[in-house]
């Protein structure tokens, strides 16, 4: 078979290859291009092969997870790739890194004015961070963020970008309330990741105001007793009773002794006369007194 030569335009420049052109998912987001899946079909299949390559962040752990990160994305106006690498989801809330809601804000158009900056001594109370931001039509707005607010909230200190990039938490805190405030529309509700991981859910609380035991929170936990900043906190004894009152102390001199007991009565042995007419025998005066017959003139007896 013979080869068809062909024919050069009559301009004489050489026919390119058509690139795909961008899709406008709906009005208000912006164009995007790369592969763009059409069907749930090609968005499970691209899911899934994303899920397997490895380049998925681990907190998807699955392909349902990848093809839900990415139709978040597009209605916001992410690339597939881009919603994988910026789409999270924190405490069953999707939300998005603080450098993409940034470039989504700045792809669309509304941004005329944006500044950050801090003042005062770092890491101090006074150390605030700032976020100055002006949409097309509207007075410029500004946040601001404290070092000690920070501290109220248990974040300054916190086992992880607390600790170990705190300039850039306190860079994120100000610029997520700005960019959420002012340009709502553009990043669909979604909260900024930096923001939303340090709020833990009120599901999580129990009754007497403490959090449940979630795996995030073990995982942090055992994170902390790894790296020795955590100690059981020492166990206080128990304070010793109150000693009892004491009563009145007795006054000083000689100890009073307890009386002696009373001496037993001596028998009492009745009084006798020597009756004269019982031959002088000793006969008691009762007798005497009351029975005898010849106690009158007697010179024995007694009155």
């Amino acid at each position: 078979m013979e080869k068809k030569e062909e024919k050069a335009p009559e301009n004489g420049t050489v026919p390119q290859k058509q690139l795909p052109v961008p899709v406008e998912l709906r009005p208000g987001v912006r164009p995007i291009g790369g592969l763009i899946p059409t069907s749930m079909e090609e968005l499970w299949r691209f899911g899934s092969m994303v899920f397997r390559s490895g380049f998925a962040p681990s907190g998807m752990k699955s392909p349902e997870a990848v093809c839900v990160a990415i139709q978040m994305g597009m209605e916001i106006g992410l690339s597939p790739m881009q919603a994988v690498q910026n789409i999270a989801v924190i405490n069953g809330r999707p939300s998005v890194w603080g450098d993409a809601a940034l470039g989504l804000v700045e792809a669309s158009g509304l941004l005329e004015e944006f500044e950050e900056w801090e003042e005062g001594e770092r890491y101090k109370d006074g150390w605030t961070t700032f976020c100055k931001v002006k949409r097309r039509g509207r007075k410029a707005s500004t946040r601001k963020w404290t070092w000690a607010d920070a501290k109220q909230a248990g974040l300054a200190g916190k086992t992880g970008p607390w600790k170990e990039y705190p300039q850039r938490m306190m860079q994120m805190r100000p610029r997520s309330w700005a960019l959420r405030d002012n340009f709502a529309d553009v990043l669909r509700g979604l909260s900024i990741r930096e923001e939303i991981e340090d709020i833990i859910p009120m599901h999580q609380r129990q009754e007497n105001g403490a959090y449940e035991a979630t795996q995030d929170r073990l995982q942090e936990l055992r994170q902390r007793l790894t790296a020795g900043e955590t100690k059981p906190p020492p166990v206080e004894a128990a304070p010793a009773p109150d000693p009892a009152p004491e009563g009145p102390k007795p006054k000083a001199g000689k100890a009073k002794k307890d009386p002696e007991p009373a001496a037993a009565p001596e028998d009492t042995k009745e009084a006798t006369v020597e009756c004269l007419d019982n031959d002088k025998t000793p006969t008691p005066v009762s007798f005497c007194n009351t029975q005898c017959e010849q106690r009158e003139g007697c010179p024995s007896h007694l009155d």
